[in-house]
């Protein structure tokens, strides 16, 4: 589970990168730009 503390550490890097959280939701980290949540979807099952 991310905390407060690794969303405030998670800086631009030289590529993007995602951040996992519980629950298959991420933190994505782009390059040069804001950071922003991921929430994944998935197809139906039904």
């Amino acid at each position: 589970m991310l905390t407060v503390k690794q969303i405030d550490a998670a800086k631009p890097a030289e590529k993007s990168y995602r951040l996992a959280d519980a629950g298959g939701l991420f933190l994505f980290v782009p390059p040069a730009a804001d950071i922003s949540p991921e929430v994944p979807s998935w197809p139906s099952s039904r």
